[in-house]
Formats: structure tokens, sequence, C-alpha cells
């Protein structure tokens, strides 16, 4: 099992070197003082959906909070939506040092579990993970293999929409949460008391604290970004878990069952939407909302930046992959979908590119190079730790060059 130290043990020392010449002014204007005396600057976050790539968003929020920076506002999509609601949901206090406190927790997900179809699901799982080899024989083997497996699974999958029913992932993220919370179920409720109890001001005015996720209603067909819309769905807000928002933006199309309004752990008559409304992963309509936090109000300039991690989908065909089974390619046509409007978004506001901090998917195997996909549920040990790395890596390139009052000069003014 992987420690926080097997993670930061190499890159403690990279972090340190650049600390000594960072200066939080740079970064922020919405800084404060702990009663230790430690400065601490704080930010908004938005972290992509990306699968097991997400490990790597885990080593760029543990490099921001490592150099003085902290969260105000948190949002992701399907993966990432499980990152901001750990992140959320960690410490008693914004100026905790958080991404420390999850470190053991996120490192040792065992993906593969979570696929609780039975042993063709996570058959099907395993094969869809092997590469194209240079033997035009095996390659031709696994994709027999990968037909015959889904064939198998053929009438759960007609009747549950899905490979796998999700309950595993719903269980696991419902008692994790619960840890976080000395063992209370974490609604909505207890989130937005625990802001009110964390009430930090700064210059006279109390930081504003916020958690958001995107999800797919299928049923109506538009893209909801929860708890800012669950009071359509539901008449008491504050009494939704927080794992049942997030197992609902992690509803992978194929992969897992839809997410349906009657699964949220509420009484029925707390139900304002029809109970069969049909939720799916939130990548299906934005997998970067980027624009989550943002003012529309250019004469009003922003306290503090809004941060965006994106972790490459590059791949070993140089971003063309092979489109060789249905798996792949239903996930190719949400891709296309999800990202046509993040993307215009992103290229139609020149200031975007600038807060966006790109993260590396490549590793090192066996001496060669590996891009990780979303689906690589099989990672081993050493290229978590690998992805990890990429992340922190990624946060001192960006910070050696970001500079807030640079940015509300060119883009704000």
């Amino acid at each position: 099992m992987l420690t926080a130290h097997d993670f930061i043990a190499d890159v403690a020392q990279e972090i340190a070197d650049f600390k000594h010449h960072f200066r939080l002014e740079t970064a922020t204007d919405l800084i404060t003082t702990t009663e230790s005396g430690e400065k601490l600057g704080f930010m908004d976050v938005v972290i992509e959906g990306g699968g097991v790539k997400g490990i790597a968003a885990i080593g760029a929020l543990y490099a921001l909070e490592e150099c003085g920076l902290r969260f105000r506002k948190i949002a992701g999509t399907s993966a990432g939506a499980l990152n901001a609601a750990f992140l959320a949901c960690a410490g008693n206090s914004a100026t905790q040092h958080r991404t420390a406190l999850l470190l053991d927790i996120l490192a040792n997900i065992d993906f593969l579990s979570f696929a609780d179809g039975g042993d063709d699901a996570q058959a099907v799982v395993k094969l869809l993970t092997l590469p194209d080899t240079e033997s035009a024989v095996e390659t031709f083997v696994n994709r027999a293999k990968v037909t015959i497996a889904v064939l198998r699974n053929l009438n759960e999958v007609m009747i549950r929409l899905g490979l796998n029913p999700g309950k595993r992932l719903k269980h696991f993220l419902r008692e994790e949460f619960e840890q976080l919370n000395g063992g209370e179920p974490f609604t909505i409720g207890s989130l937005r008391n625990k802001w009110r109890r964390d009430a930090i001001l700064i210059d006279g005015e109390y930081l504003e604290q916020d958690f958001q996720v995107v999800i797919s209603d299928i049923t109506h067909k538009r893209k909801v970004v929860f708890p800012l819309d669950l009071d359509e769905y539901v008449y008491d807000t504050d009494a939704i878990l927080l794992s049942d928002i997030v197992r609902a933006s992690a509803s992978i199309p194929m992969f897992f069952s839809p997410f349906r309004l009657r699964d949220f752990a509420t009484e029925a008559y707390n139900f304002k939407a029809p109970d069969d409304t049909c939720f799916m992963d939130g990548f299906i309509v934005s997998n970067f909302p980027l624009s989550l936090f943002d003012i529309s109000d250019f004469a009003r300039a922003p306290k503090c930046p809004t941060f965006g991690l994106m972790v490459e989908d590059i791949s070993q065909q140089n971003d063309h992959p092979e489109l060789n089974n249905f798996f792949k390619l239903g996930l190719a046509v949400f891709q296309t979908a999800s990202q046509h409007g993040d993307k215009g978004y992103i290229h139609s506001n020149p200031h975007n590119a600038s807060r966006i901090i790109h993260i590396s998917n490549r590793i090192r195997r066996e001496n060669q190079d590996h891009y990780v996909s979303a689906i690589d549920f099989t990672l081993g040990d050493e290229d978590k730790i690998q992805l990890f790395h990429n992340g922190v890596r990624a946060v001192l390139d960006k910070l050696a060059s970001w500079n807030f009052h640079e940015y509300i000069r060119r883009y704000r003014r």
C-alpha cells in the first residue's frame, strides 16, 4: 500500500527549492495570515474529468498547497468531481493543507474494484486497457476476447444500461466522506455548516467558499451543476449526500449504470422532479467547466485567479488512437461532444489559456514512454507516483511565470 511519503519523497526538495524564490503576492490578491503567523493565499480551482489520470491532478493540488495556496471555490467533472469533493470535505478549515490529508486515501484507490458487474465485467475492463501490439494475430485475439466478454455481459448491460451497477463506488464515497465528517453522513448541509464554522475574514469580507460538480441530466437533455441546481430536483437540498452527487457526475456511459433521482439517499417526499430522472457522467456536457466561477462583469476584477487543472490526453498513436471497439468509439463520441463547448469557450477568450495548468500524461514504463488514458484501471504503484510528480512539476512551471496582477492588467481591464 502506498503512503503519502511514497509520493512526495522525490519532489520534496524541488518544491522547497522553488519556494525560496516564490512570492505569494504574485499569485493572488486574496491573502490572509493565520494565528500561527503563516501567510496563505486563496484561489479557485476547476478540475477536469479524466478517469485514472486524476492522480496527476492530486499532484498539482498538493504542489499548490505546498506553495502556500489554498482553495476558496472548488469544482470538477467526473473524476475531477471526485477529487474536488474530497478536497472540499477534508479538514476543519480552508486554511488547512487538505491534499496532504487525502493522499493516503486517494493514492490507494483500486479503480478496477469499482467494476462490480461480475467477473466478466472486470474482464472487459482489463482487456480494454490492453494496448495494440505489433503482432496482428495478438491484436486480433485481444479484440476477439473483448467482443466475447461484452457479449457475455450483454443481457446484464441491456437491463441495467451499463457494465457495472456502480454500487461499490457509491459505497466507497459514502464511507470515506463519513470518516472525514467524524462518522456522520456528509451532506450538503454538513458542508455548508462547516463553511459557517470556518468563517475566514479577509480585508473586512468573509471568504466565500463554494463546491460544485457538473452532471448530465439525460432526461431533460441539459447540463446541471450541483448543488447550484439541486433545488430544481429536491425540496431539501441540505439532506443530499455529497457522495450521491459525485456518483451521479461519475456515471461513465456504458461502464456504469445511469444514476437516477430515486438512487439519492433521501426520502421519497423530498423529490421535486420525477424519481426516474436519469443522470449520467458530467463529461458528456462539460468535462472542463473552466468558466464556472468566472465573473462576467469586467468592471469588477476578481480577487483571486481560477486555475484549471487539465491532464493531457496524448496517446501512443500521436493523439489519434485507433477506434477499434465499441467502447473506444463511444468514448470518443462523448469526448467530442463534451470538449466542443469547453474548447470553444477557451479559444474564444484569450485570457483562459494563461490560467490552465497543463499536466502531462506521459510516464516511463520499462524504459519506454507510456501515455496514461482515462481507463488505465490497472496502473501500478510506480505509474501512480510518476503521474503525481507530473502534476507537481506542472504547477511549479506555471507558478514560475504566473503573475496575477499582470493577468488583471492584460485581460480584465
